[in-house]
């Protein structure tokens, strides 16, 4: 029993599916054996009998699926289908059952050889190739049909044998040219069962002339199709199409350096034929072949550094049996680094990273040249002299900042340089300012300076680093010196009183004062005429005075002084007293 769940309206199908577990041919235990139950076959006991449309015979079903019947078998011989719903129950006994009954016969054997047509203007005609065995009886039909006999059968025509299993039957085609044809064989014992194939007819190509001369390395093949009516295209396999000239097709190939052993030649039909190469003329002498000579290289390099030697191009070859190529790469017992191949024409020799003394080393390695024709010369040796890693060199820097704490990044190492370019240089040893005046940080590739805010008066700072190459190699040290600049300050400069009184003897009191917001670093000085009359220094609060008793210098007739400080410069009106 199956639960089904329906929740849409309109008519539906149901279907319900079984793995019946089916084993190795033959085998039909799993379907006996499962919840389908044993097969089921018509209650009344008969079979359905029809023609075989290949072979014209007649076989057995158990039933005819167009057919619903009343059935035996099953689980429990008690076979219906029930649908209960909603809406109620419908159910039946009638069963449309299909399947064919097991003939355990062995097949007829049979296989095709060949199937081919010929066609002329006259007409097509069929040419067959078969075995089976010594005693059947072969035929052949030119549609999937059975021919229209009573009863229909697979035979249209028959193919003749010669005792020993071989068929063969060569006949006009009875309308045209048919797509295909459907053999069939059967053993007048009826013992085994009779077995039909189909196969597609196509033409036979036939190669004429397939020649090569050495005179001119030329290739000529000549071919022909049986079908000499609709020309289908042939082709070399390699060396392209044929051309067509009526029935003959011809295809010259040129440039070949050596014949081909053979040349197998398509039809647009399917035909096929493969032929030897017949070879004319007499094939160039060819010299033995000169081994290259190989002569020896030289190349110079630092720690570390790979160094990539064109070794190729000293060599040579006395029969020009080019390209060359390298081989046989190896370093000599107990040579430091190691070689390696470039392509075909280089060498690649990789020194020590580390460990090269002072003075250098020599490092050899050898290899052979071959050429073209397989030829290797005798070895040739390299020499490699390997100088040791030389320190990288630091130039002095000058840099400039503002006094008010904004960093600025410094690329000291723009003027740096690695005798033997073993880049990427870094930054290392960084130490700092004197104290108070600014700190510096790297990332290992630049610098920055952090000035001090709150600058009033400019200075100079200095620090030094040390650069340190990809291998390792540190340089002397090098000075960073910064300017740092007192940043623009706006002056506010105030005068709160500015007095003269006058004394006897022509002589005066003088008071002048006020604020100004700029203390650290200023001076503030007072002219008469341009003589100074007296200076002061502002007061951590900004507050500064200049006050001259008896003074003899008189307030000019403009009644007004000058008073500088050391921003600002402003002329001020004196009040006399």
């Amino acid at each position: 029993m199956e639960k089904v769940k329906v929740e849409t309206t309109g008519r539906r199908a149901i279907n319900l599916v079984r793995d019946i577990g089916i084993g190795a041919p033959g085998d039909f235990s799993g379907a006996l054996t499962g919840d389908v139950g044993p097969f089921l076959t018509r209650a009344n006991g008969t079979r359905v009998t029809a023609v075989n449309p290949e072979t014209g015979l007649s076989e057995t079903f158990i039933g005819d699926p167009n057919e619903a019947v009343a059935v035996t078998g099953g689980l429990s011989g008690n076979n219906l289908v029930r649908i209960q719903g909603p809406a109620g129950t419908i159910e039946t006994s009638l069963f449309n059952l299909s399947g064919k009954v097991l003939d355990s016969r062995p097949a007829t054997p049979l296989t095709i050889d060949r199937a081919t047509y010929g066609r002329t203007a006259e007409g097509t005609r069929i040419d067959l190739f078969a075995n089976s065995s010594t005693d059947a009886e072969v035929c052949y039909r030119e549609t999937l049909a059975l021919v229209d006999s009573t009863p229909p059968s697979p035979c249209q025509s028959g193919l003749t044998g010669d005792n020993n299993g071989a068929f063969f039957a060569s006949e006009p085609a009875s309308q045209g040219l048919p797509p295909l044809v459907v053999l069939t064989a059967s053993d007048p014992s009826q013992t085994p069962r009779p077995s039909s194939l189909s196969a597609h007819l196509t033409d036979v190509v036939k190669i004429g002339t397939a020649r090569y001369s050495w005179a001119d390395n030329r290739l000529t093949i000549e071919a022909r199709s049986s079908d000499e009516t609709a020309i289908p295209d042939l082709a070399a396999e390699g060396f392209g199409r044929l051309a067509k000239s009526g029935t003959l097709q011809t295809l010259s190939v040129t440039g070949l350096s050596q014949p081909p052993a053979s040349v197998t030649v398509k039809s647009a039909a399917g035909g096929v034929d493969t032929e030897p190469v017949t070879v004319v003329d007499r094939a160039p002498v060819v010299a033995p072949n000169e081994p290259p000579r190989a002569v020896a290289d030289s190349a110079a390099t630092s720690e570390g550094v790979p160094v990539t030697i064109a070794v190729l191009a000293n060599d040579s070859d006395p029969d020009g049996d080019t390209p060359l190529s390298v081989i046989d790469l190896a370093m000599t017992g107990g040579s430091p680094g190691n070689v390696a191949a470039n392509g075909s024409t280089q060498a690649i020799y990789t020194p020590p990273s580390s460990g090269v003394p002072a003075a250098g080393l020599q490092a050899t390695f050898t290899y052979r040249v071959q050429d073209a024709r397989g030829g290797r010369s005798e070895p040739a040796t390299v020499t490699v002299n390997v100088a040791a890693n030389r320190a990288p060199i630091a130039a002095n820097d000058t840099a400039s900042a503002i006094g008010n704490g904004t960093p600025v990044t410094l690329n000291v190492l723009a003027n740096d340089n690695d005798p033997e370019g073993n880049t990427p240089l870094a930054i290392v040893n960084l130490t700092q300012p004197a104290a108070g005046q600014g700190s510096v940080s790297s990332n290992g590739s630049t610098l920055t300076y952090t000035p001090p805010s709150g600058v009033t008066a400019n200075f100079n700072t200095t620090f030094t680093y040390q650069v340190r190459d990809s291998l390792g190699a540190v340089s002397a040290s090098a000075t960073v010196t910064v300017t740092v600049t007192a940043p623009a300050v706006q002056e506010n400069l105030v005068v709160q009183n500015a007095t003269v009184q006058a004394k006897n003897n022509n002589r005066w009191n003088w008071d002048i004062r006020g604020t100004t917001n700029v203390v650290n670093g200023n001076t503030i000085r007072v002219l008469v005429n341009g003589v100074t009359l007296g200076t002061a220094t502002p007061n951590p609060n900004g507050r500064w005075q200049i006050k001259l008793s008896n003074s003899s210098v008189a307030p000019p007739t403009s009644r007004t002084v000058t008073v500088n400080t050391s921003l600002t410069s402003r002329v001020i009106a004196i009040t006399v007293q």
